[in-house]
């Protein structure tokens, strides 16, 4: 007679077991091994990724279906980590497809800006005179539009002695920053000056100054620290 035996296996892995049968009073083993592989219809998609997007795992055709219709096919979605329910996975307006088309990763959102960007040329500016009443050297930077379109600029500091030529703008522009230690006591001081631009990205932007008085005689002296470029 034959008889069927059924064993259902739920994890990933080799796995040996042994089958006994036993017939009349005499007994038969025979040792079993069977291989679990993570991709049951070996499409390329593991079983966990086809499951955890509500896919088949047990259909072999829908590593060729494109779901979000970004043109990336799921293969190509699980190869590259993207979401392949989610036609643009980073969010940058522009979908997956496009992207690997572009040469562009489709995880990072590094799109070519659609708006104004504030550029500030300056993320940190520092003066030194030798002795109270004196002003130290003006210093200059850049407010600019890293984006397309216009970008109007305003300015504010939050201490008497720092003085700006111009508190608003179009960009470009240049914007000189003066320190004046009248009244002042020798020591160090520190200030800051926030750039905004309405409807800008990267707005606002904070310009740390640093002012030290020192109660000596001599020239003043000046220090400019500039930032970081990032490429659009």
């Amino acid at each position: 007679a034959t008889r069927e035996v059924t064993y259902t296996l739920d994890q990933v892995g080799v796995h040996t077991f042994e089958v006994t049968v036993t017939a009349d009073g005499v007994s038969a083993s025979k040792s079993v091994t069977v291989t679990v592989v993570a991709d049951y219809d070996r499409d390329g998609l593991p079983n966990d990724w086809e499951q955890n997007y509500k896919f088949n795992p047990i259909d072999p055709l829908d590593s060729a279906n494109d779901p979000d219709g970004d043109g990336l096919s799921n293969l190509e979605e699980y190869k590259r980590g993207t979401n392949p329910l989610v036609a643009d996975t980073d969010g940058d307006g522009m979908n997956d497809g496009d992207e690997v088309n572009a040469s562009r990763d489709p995880l990072v959102a590094d799109t070519s800006p659609t708006g104004p960007v504030l550029q500030v040329g300056a993320v940190k500016v520092g003066f030194t005179v030798n002795a109270a009443g004196f002003a130290a050297a003006p210093q200059s930077f850049w407010v600019t539009n890293g984006g397309p379109g216009d970008l109007n600029w305003g300015a504010t500091t939050d201490v008497p002695w720092l003085q700006l030529s111009a508190t608003s703008g179009a960009a470009p522009t240049e914007v000189t920053v003066s320190a004046n230690s009248a009244g002042l006591e020798p020591g160090d001081y520190t200030g800051q000056i926030t750039f905004t631009a309405p409807g800008a990205a990267d707005s606002p932007q904070v310009v740390t100054v640093t002012f030290t008085v020192r109660g000596e005689s001599g020239a003043p002296l000046m220090q400019i620290f500039l930032p970081v470029v990032r490429n659009q």
